[in-house]
């Protein structure tokens, strides 16, 4: 159990998330995707904080957008897809 974890007097575990202060701060991260540098934003709650996802910049560096093509990347953490893809595509919508 990490320091933030405790338990109810009902013997059921919670698990404390920050205070509501970190959650509203951002960090910015810069990674690098096939030598070109993108700068995301981070915050306590989003999906991988403070890193991306090893999954994530896999699937970035050998995804295949074409010239043209509509990429709707829709609240999946930190947004490196998204931001990977509209280097090429047409339109890009993050979300």
């Amino acid at each position: 159990m990490s320091a933030n974890s405790g338990s109810n007097n009902d013997g059921r575990y919670r698990l404390a998330l920050g205070s509501p202060s970190t959650y509203r701060d951002w960090q910015s991260i810069v990674e690098t995707i096939g030598g070109q540098r993108y700068q995301l934003a981070t915050k306590s709650g989003v999906f991988s904080n403070g890193r991306a996802d090893p999954a994530a910049q896999m699937l970035a560096l050998h995804a295949v957008v074409n010239d043209g093509d509509t990429v709707v990347h829709m609240n999946c953490g930190n947004g490196l897809l998204g931001m990977v893809a509209s280097a090429d595509a047409f339109h890009v919508l993050l979300t």
